[in-house]
Order: structure tokens, then sequence, then C-alpha cells
């Protein structure tokens, strides 16, 4: 156990049966791109996340902007967490089409790029082109503290 002195994010998928199942947990990123559409699929485990779930819960979402949250980014739940209790997977696994594009990613990937340049990077003709455009991108960001970087992508074809 590491006694709260750290952890690591996870997201994980299964491709079984032309079905997606996942589980994330912490601040790794899963994003789909189907049909020229970019969806995140899964949520954040941080402080600003939960506070607008919170928010949301208690019917004061619309008024809620974020600002006076401190320390947005701290991760609520992580691997290494003593009683995990709190994950992010699929309730009902989620039909795969031949087109279909995932990128599985780490905070040094997702928090750098915006969606707008992900879904650019994922639109190249095959995963190395992706990957090789996600890297390029994350590099021209040239973010002071640039955290590692990984990413996965699946391009699924008949």
């Amino acid at each position: 156990m590491l006694k709260g002195r750290g952890g690591s994010t996870l997201v994980a998928c299964i491709f079984y049966n032309e079905r997606l199942y996942y589980v994330s947990v912490g601040d790794s990123y899963l994003y789909l791109l189907r049909n020229g559409k970019l969806y995140r699929l899964n949520r954040m485990h941080n402080v600003l996340n939960d506070e607008y779930l919170s928010s949301a819960l208690r019917g004061d979402a619309s008024t809620f902007d974020g600002r006076e949250v401190s320390e947005k980014d701290a991760l609520t739940k992580f691997l290494g967490m003593e009683y995990l209790e709190d994950y992010d997977c699929t309730k009902r696994p989620m039909p795969i089409y031949s087109g279909d594009t995932y990128l599985l990613c780490s905070d040094g990937v997702g928090d750098v790029l915006d969606e707008e340049c992900i879904y650019s990077c994922m639109s190249r003709a095959d995963a190395n082109a992706v990957c090789n455009s996600l890297e390029e991108n994350i590099l021209a960001a040239d973010k002071q503290y640039q955290d590692n970087y990984t990413a996965l992508v699946i391009k699924c074809e008949n």
C-alpha cells in the first residue's frame, strides 16, 4: 500500500464480440472518433470534476463556474488508494463500428492538447500517423512542466 504517497491512474479497454468495455480511474482519457465526431467516453476523478458533480446533484450546476475551486487538478481517486470505491466504467458494452478510432491516453496528452487538436490528430489515416501527430503537437506546445505522455490508438476496420 502506498499510504497516501502516490498512485497511478488507469484507462483500460476490452474489445470483445464487437463491443467495448472500459474502466478508468484518475485523470487518464478515453476518446472515440466516430463518423467525424469526437467523444470523451470517461470522466475525470479530480477536485474540479467532483465539485461540478456535487453542484449538479444539488441542483445549482448552472451557477457553478469552477473558478473558486483550489487545486482543481488534484486527483480524488487513483490506483493505490486504500478504499477505491468510485471508478468509471461501462454500464453496458458499447457497440464497435468499422471506422471507429479510439485513443487511450495519459494526462500528458489530454491535459496538453485541446479537443480540436486531438480531433485533428485522430483523423490521420493510420494509428502510427495519429501517434506521431500527437507527439509533434505535444512537443510544439513546449509546456514548461510537461508530464510524461502515453497514448494507445486503435483503429477499427473490417
